[in-house]
């Protein structure tokens, strides 16, 4: 049986990921909007590692979606294997999944939001019950 890397058009040669700490604080979550205002830029949260990925094709895939420099490709290319590779399709099992700006504002509001905590306003004399 030939290897999938002949019937590819090179998925995984077509986007980088890189991993990121966690946001925590409104000026980290600042970051990932600016991120995501970018073209081919997603994040997303998988087995608790975020990641911000784009979209950009390798600059040694030929016309055919060979790689070119094959004999000298890095090890991150050697050692990725066929097995969990993007061409044979499936969903990928992400926690969270950022492709645009408003996504990450709002899932940082309720982030935000559950970390700070409200006091809880004093009953008795004087106190307005809320309507």
């Amino acid at each position: 049986m030939k290897s999938l890397c002949h019937r590819c058009p090179a998925a995984c040669c077509r986007y980088i990921a890189l991993p990121f700490d966690e946001p925590k604080d409104t000026e980290a979550f600042e970051e990932v909007r600016w991120f995501l205002m970018h073209e081919g830029v997603t994040v997303f949260v998988t087995e608790g590692q975020w990641y911000v990925s784009v979209t950009t094709p390798c600059r040694h895939l030929d016309a055919q979606s060979r790689c070119t420099i094959y004999a000298r490709r890095p090890q991150i290319c050697r050692e990725y294997s066929s097995d969990g590779c993007d061409y044979r399709g499936g969903d990928y099992e992400y926690k969270l999944f950022f492709t645009h700006p408003e996504q990450i504002v709002e899932y940082a509001r309720k982030r935000l939001k559950r970390k700070t905590k409200v006091p809880k306003k004093a009953k008795g004399k004087g106190a307005r019950k809320a309507k």
